[in-house]
C-alpha cells in the first residue's frame, strides 16, 4: 500500500515537473520567435489558462489548452494563403516550437513540385517520384504538418491547411495517399497524407 502511494506521488511529481519544463521552454522560445505583440498575446493565453496554479488535478486539460493556443499563435504567424499550393520549410526556431506541440494522428505534407516525371525543385523527402500508399519516406528538410491538403478559394488563390506540427529532417513517415494539385506550366504540386512511421 505504501509503495502504491509513493508510486502515485512520484508519478504526479514527475508529470508536474514535465509540464513546468514544457511551459518554461515555450516561454523562452516565444521570446525568441514571436514579436512583442505576439508575446503579449501568448502571456494573455497563459494567464487565461491559469497556469500559475498547477496542481495534480486538471493538469492534462490545461496542457492541452496551452498546446492548442500555441498552435493558434503559430498559425497566426505563418501565411496560409498563397497564389500556388506550395509550402515552405519552417524557420528553425519555429520548427523547435512545433516539435514541442506536435499533434498526433494523420497530417498532410508538401512533397514538392513535379513536372515531366521528375521534381522540378528539391523535394522535401528522399523520393524520386510520387510515393505509393504505405511507403515509408524520410524528410530531407523540416516540413510543416498540415491539417488538410490545400484548396482553392478562388482562381489563383490557395489556402493551406492549419499547421499541426513539423516533420523534422531525418524523420520517417508512412504515406496514406498522395494528391496531385494544380501547379504551373503543366506541372503539379505533390502533397501526401501521412502518419509517423514509428
Amino acid at each position: 500500500m505504501n509503495v502504491e502511494i509513493l508510486e502515485r506521488a512520484t508519478n504526479a511529481f514527475k508529470n508536474l515537473c514535465q509540464i513546468v519544463v514544457f511551459l518554461g521552454i515555450i516561454i523562452i522560445l516565444s521570446l525568441l520567435v514571436f514579436s512583442q505583440h505576439e508575446r503579449e498575446l501568448f502571456r494573455g493565453f497563459v494567464d487565461e489558462l491559469g497556469v500559475e496554479s498547477l496542481g495534480a488535478a486538471g493538469v492534462e486539460v490545461k496542457f492541452k489548452e496551452l498546446k492548442n493556443e500555441t498552435l493558434k499563435l503559430v498559425n497566426a504567424k505563418v501565411e496560409e494563403q498563397k497564389p500556388i499550393p506550395q509550402d515552405t520549410a519552417p524557420p528553425s526556431d519555429l520548427s523547435k516550437v512545433l516539435t514541442l506541440v506536435d499533434e498526433t494522428g494523420s497530417f498532410w505534407v508538401y512533397l514538392g513540385p513535379f513536372k515531366n516525371g521528375a521534381f522540378s525543385a528539391h523535394p522535401n523527402f528522399a523520393i524520386k517520384g510520387p510515393p505509393q500508399e504505405g511507403t515509408v519516406i524520410v524528410a530531407t528538410t523540416d516540413t510543416y504538418k498540415r491539417g488538410r491538403e490545400p484548396y482553392e478559394i478562388k482562381k489563383g488563390d490557395w489556402k493551406l491547411g492549419e499547421i499541426k506540427g513539423v516533420v523534422k529532417e531525418g524523420q520517417s513517415i508512412r504515406v496514406l495517399q498522395v494528391s496531385e494539385i494544380d501547379g504551373d506550366e503543366q506541372g503539379v504540386n505533390l502533397w501526401a497524407q501521412a502518419v509517423p512511421a514509428n
